[in-house]
């Protein structure tokens, strides 16, 4: 689930399969001409995590790993929904003490310790809104990552800096802001507006028993 440019070891692995997945676009257009086992995919969603008020709720949710090339746009978006007045929880993963000690005024909920992938989603689908912002660079990747496809199943809206979503059969402008492409000035009554829901035939598509059926079907 990231791009192999971020890991390029996985290339002496993957001889040892019948089939290698990946869900960047530009990875199979670049190895598949090298490795003839190379299939591109999508991600998924786990359907045994259901909704519960362990977590307070907020409009905007995000929590990742801090990555230096992606951690100023997420950091304006941050600053603008504050001003916005609207309750955002900001969580990173970081070591970085001279950013910590830079934006520690902020607000942003920072932790050095992994937290437990459940836990990460009873926080997300008790918000309104999640955030997804992509790694850009040589090592950085367009495939769609899991906040969109949990968003789906818990029924999220989203703000994204990518626009590789426009392509994918479940994009509804109600549901998916894109920055840089949709007005800013509309954030907030996209922030504010009911989720459109989606056909429960294309809800299910993307469930993780789906997507195993798929790619084990031979």
């Amino acid at each position: 689930w990231d791009g192999m440019e971020r890991f390029p070891e996985i290339q002496t692995r993957i001889h040892f399969f019948d089939k290698f997945y990946v869900f960047e676009e530009a990875d199979y257009n670049k190895y598949s001409s090298t490795f003839s086992n190379i299939y591109l995919t999508n991600n998924f969603y786990f359907e045994n995590n259901q909704p519960s008020n362990k977590y307070k709720k907020s409009d905007v949710f995000y929590i990742g790993a801090y990555v230096q090339n992606r951690s100023e746009d997420l950091l304006s978006i941050y600053d603008f929904l504050k001003s916005e007045n609207l309750d955002v929880n900001l969580m990173l993963c970081c070591e970085d003490s001279a950013f910590i000690s830079k934006n520690s005024n902020k607000g942003i909920s920072f932790f050095q310790k992994p937290i437990n992938y459940s836990e990460t989603l009873e926080m997300s689908k008790n918000s309104k809104v999640v955030l997804d912002f992509r790694i850009k660079g040589s090592a950085g990747h367009k495939g769609l990552s899991l906040r969109f496809f949990e968003a789906i199943f818990h029924e999220n809206k989203i703000i994204t800096d990518n626009e590789e979503v426009l392509k994918y059969d479940f994009y509804k402008s109600e549901n998916i802001f894109i920055l840089g492409k949709d007005k800013m000035e509309n954030l907030n009554s996209f922030i504010n507006s009911n989720y459109k829901p989606l056909e429960n035939k294309l809800k299910e598509k993307y469930k993780f028993i789906n997507w195993f059926n798929s790619i084990t079907k031979n």
